[in-house]
């Protein structure tokens, strides 16, 4: 009975033992899983105002339609404060001419990210903007467009430089020369234009005079010219350039010739950016007077234009060419501009071949 009572009593405490090892490995667990826990969330790396500007590139998940299609972006970001908001300039690179501005915030502490468009640059294909939301970590940004799982995106960053998009209206330069693409009827029509701002006021509201002529890349057909005035804004923060006409100078030889709207970014010596009818460019350039065609060059072609207007031979002539034929500003275009134009050309010619 002994022998038996000495074994229960073993066994109980053999039991007693377990249990108690068990509650203390269960509250070692606990222990460690929180302990594990609490040093994840410490190891989270804060972010800086420096990790967020740069250029980024990656991949989203865009749609035509009802169908679902992968795009390639850049965003640079050029701009980032001390509370995590950004915005810069993005470039949907697997697709021409489709850029805008975008802002966004950071929360430092967790890296959780979220960006949308604030308004188009180019806007070719007349999309709308997507909301970009996901968390940065390591140089990288992963998440979701418009909470969609379906939708994901994911951004690297490439480089810690970035391009200044703001500009200082002073420093804009007045004279531009390029192409545009306007239209006929339901046809893309490509024509060469000038544009002369005559002021930036301080809240950004342009001014200024624009003239356009045919382009050897349409069809003559469409050879069209004329000139007006017109008014516009310019942005300082992102560079974005927003010009229209306003009243004629000289309308074109066709009844329902309208102005159109000018939209793009102004980079140092270039505009970039688009119509309602596809492409505008332009490159900052110097007034070059005898430029007829305003094809920004000096030529034979100038000097045929000139010798049938003073031959009166039934060539039209409006007051922006009279202001570019008047050699020598004297308010009248006779000979003595043929004669100034003549020697203009060769030297046009003499320092271009030069080069």
């Amino acid at each position: 009975m002994k022998i038996k009572n000495l074994v229960c009593t073993l066994a109980a405490m053999a039991l007693l033992s377990n249990s108690g090892t068990a509650v203390v490995m269960a509250e070692d667990n606990a222990d460690t899983a929180a302990a594990a826990a609490t040093e994840a969330a410490e190891t989270v790396e804060p972010v800086t105002a420096d990790d967020i500007k740069g250029t980024w590139s990656g991949t989203y998940t865009g749609s035509t339609g009802s169908t679902t299609i992968e795009r390639e972006i850049s965003l640079n970001i050029d701009e980032c404060d001390a509370d995590g908001k950004f915005s810069g300039v993005a470039t949907i690179t697997s697709s021409e001419n489709q850029s805008y501005c975008f802002s966004g915030t950071c929360d430092l502490a967790t890296g959780e990210i979220r960006f949308k468009g604030d308004e188009w640059i180019k806007n070719a294909n007349k999309w709308s903007f997507l909301d970009f939301k996901g968390n940065l970590v390591s140089g990288k940004i992963t998440g979701l467009t418009d909470n969609k799982k379906d939708r994901p995106f994911s951004l690297e960053k490439k480089s810690d430089s970035f391009v200044r998009y703001s500009v200082d209206p002073a420093a804009v330069k007045r004279e531009w020369y390029g192409e545009y693409d306007g239209h006929s009827g339901s046809v893309v029509v490509r024509r060469n234009i000038k544009f002369s701002i005559t002021d930036i006021s301080d809240d950004g509201k342009i001014t200024g005079s624009a003239v356009f002529s045919p382009s050897n890349k349409a069809e003559a057909k469409y050879a069209l010219d004329g000139s007006y005035y017109f008014t516009g804004t310019l942005d300082e923060r992102y560079g974005r350039l927003r010009i229209q006409g306003n009243e004629w100078i000289e309308h074109p030889a066709m009844e329902n010739f309208t102005f159109i709207e000018f939209i793009g970014s102004v980079q140092g010596d270039i505009i970039d950016g688009t119509t309602e009818n596809g492409i505008w460019k332009m490159e900052a350039t110097s007034i070059l007077k005898g430029d007829l065609n305003f094809d920004n060059k000096l030529g034979v072609e100038d000097l045929v234009i000139l010798e049938k207007y003073l031959l009166n031979d039934g060539m039209p002539f409006n007051k922006t060419l009279f202001f570019y034929a008047d050699m020598n500003s004297d308010d009248s275009v006779d000979v003595f501009d043929l004669i100034e134009l003549r020697k203009a050309v060769i030297r046009f010619s003499d320092n271009n071949t030069k080069k």
